[in-house]
């Protein structure tokens, strides 16, 4: 049966001729300039001043548009507004320097998520939906101060054990890792 709200995640991933998206790869090339190349300390620390001052502009921003728009407003939250990239480049930055002198005991459990990354991309979107949809878990059921947080690491536990279980499978493990 034709369900609306089911199409809405696989939307996002599709451009109007039903061709996979692209604007996504804007996140790809940026973590691989920056895999790629040295930053400076003070780049880094210019960087992470700006990544806290988006989120700020963020809050403020998003408070101010809502209020003007007569209900809540999420444009300073889209996947490819400045600020976001901007705090996405800042925590790439961020935990490529803390991994760099990793200790040989979680070596192995940062490849293992790392070689995840990419299934829990695809899934997370899924996972959302049906916590939303059918469990109710959502920003405006709970105070949104503990909630952000405790939902964000409860879709990053699912996605994994969906992406570890799917890994199982010979067939799909190639499509998920």
């Amino acid at each position: 049966m034709f369900n609306p709200l089911r199409t809405e995640v696989l939307a996002d991933y599709y451009d109007g001729y039903g061709l996979p998206s692209l604007y996504f790869i804007t996140y790809f090339i940026i973590g691989h300039w920056l895999y790629s190349h040295e930053i400076s300390c003070r780049m880094k620390n210019f960087l992470y001043l700006l990544a806290v001052l988006s989120i700020v502009g963020g809050i403020i921003g998003t408070r101010w548009l809502s209020y003007r728009m007569g209900c809540s407003h999420n444009f300073f939250y889209d996947d490819l507004h400045p600020f976001i990239v901007l705090q996405g480049i800042a925590v790439f930055v961020f935990f490529k320097d803390r991994f760099r002198s990793l200790s040989p005991k979680w070596r192995p459990v940062v490849i293992k998520l790392s070689n995840y990354s990419f299934g829990i991309y695809l899934v997370h979107p899924l996972l959302m939906y049906v916590c939303t949809n059918y469990f109710g878990l959502c920003s405006s059921t709970f105070p949104a101060v503990w909630f952000v947080p405790v939902y964000t690491v409860l879709i990053y536990i699912l996605s994994c054990l969906l992406v570890k279980l799917v890994s199982m499978i010979p067939l799909m493990r190639k499509f998920v890792m």
